[in-house]
């Protein structure tokens, strides 16, 4: 509500500008030329008189024209310099914004961490917000395991993946990695050792080698084909007439939504760091690469920590541990077969969406 009465309040003045700005110049030029109207229906008289000549009274035309364009041309100068310093304004205000996750007193970095998660009852609601988007969540990911967040659409999975990146300020004694509180851990050494593909995969107006080493500095070119091929995504990259040198389009805008995801996906496996979700990144893959995708990464990524987030069961349900939320609260935690004996509505779940494939 607070939004759009902010652009309909920005539309408003933009069109009362618009309004008085257009009538202002229409009046100008009217102006203009009922005083040269005025001139040579004046002087044609003077010239008809014999008060003046013809070239005389074209000189004091010229006169007048070379004399108001200039002030126009003022005028309009003032106008663009008051639109250009209301914009300045407005990008000093971005430019000059205290950042207000910053690293807390006392945080160090912690070099290479093992991969352990810890949640303590962790409860959660966004700033200048009233409504609580995580409650009471505990639970516990050891380092090397593969595990599955899952739950209805708007039920915080991406939420609890904001936090572990610190992208918001988490509260002090619920969310712990090694062992250690994320405020206590500088915010640089906590993402260099998480990758994270989101669920809006972001690729750069760049080659395709680029945009997959981006995270990196000391690559070669077998590691980004090897990236690549985890990814299940070189034999697309192969087809392109320019191969890995093909640059891409804004955002991505050249390559298909799956050929996109995956592209992202073999950036993240290129950090090769001790955590990495995947936020729903698997969504736009036929079933058969997602299988492939899942196996690569359960074989190269043995020993490290690997979250999926995901919508679909199927995705997730061979992983070590499947943390099934609904409604920010933690339902049950455990593996596919022990969640389907144990928890109607992780069943109900699995349930409904074999209902929707079969229906398909």
């Amino acid at each position: 509500w607070a939004f759009r009465k902010l652009n309909k309040e920005n539309e408003d003045a933009n069109i009362e500008y618009t309004r008085t700005a257009t009538l202002l110049r229409i009046f100008s030029i009217f102006f203009i030329e009922s005083v040269l109207c005025v001139i040579l229906g004046f002087g044609g008289y003077l010239v008809y008189d014999g008060t003046f000549n013809a070239g005389e009274l074209i000189e004091f035309i010229t006169y007048f024209s070379t004399i108001i364009w200039p002030v126009m041309a003022i005028s309009q100068l003032i106008e663009m310099n008051s639109r250009g310093a209301a914009s300045l304004d407005r990008i000093s205000v971005l430019l000059d914004q205290k950042p207000t996750v910053t690293d807390r007193d006392g945080a160090r970095d912690l070099g290479t961490l093992s991969g352990s998660i810890e949640l303590r009852n962790l409860s959660f609601t966004y700033p200048d917000s009233v409504t609580e988007v995580l409650k009471n969540l505990s639970f516990v990911i050891n380092a090397g395991e593969c595990v599955g967040i899952i739950g209805k659409t708007g039920s915080g999975k991406t939420t609890i993946v904001d936090l572990m990146l610190h992208i918001y300020n988490t509260p002090r004694g619920m969310l712990f990695f090694d062992g250690v509180d994320v405020n206590d851990i500088t915010i640089e050494s906590l993402r260099r050792n998480i990758a994270y593909v989101p669920q809006d995969n972001f690729l750069f107006s760049d080659t395709i080698e680029n945009n997959i080493a981006f995270a990196t500095d000391t690559h070669t070119e077998g590691d980004v084909v090897r990236a690549a091929t985890l990814a299940n995504v070189h034999s697309n990259i192969t087809e392109f007439s320019e191969g890995y040198s093909t640059v891409l389009g804004e955002r991505g805008i050249t390559v298909s939504g799956g050929q996109k995801q995956r592209i992202s996906i073999a950036r993240a496996l290129l950090k090769n760091a001790a955590i990495l979700i995947l936020d729903d990144s698997v969504s736009a893959v036929d079933t058969d690469t997602e299988r492939v995708i899942l196996e690569n990464l359960r074989r190269e990524r043995e020993g490290k920590t690997t979250i999926l987030i995901a919508h679909r069961v199927s995705t997730v349900s061979a992983m070590d541990k499947i943390i099934f939320i609904d409604d920010g609260a933690l339902v049950d935690v455990g593996s596919h077969t022990e969640l389907l004996s144990r928890c109607p509505e992780y069943k109900r779940t699995v349930l409904l969406q074999s209902l929707d494939d079969s229906s398909q």
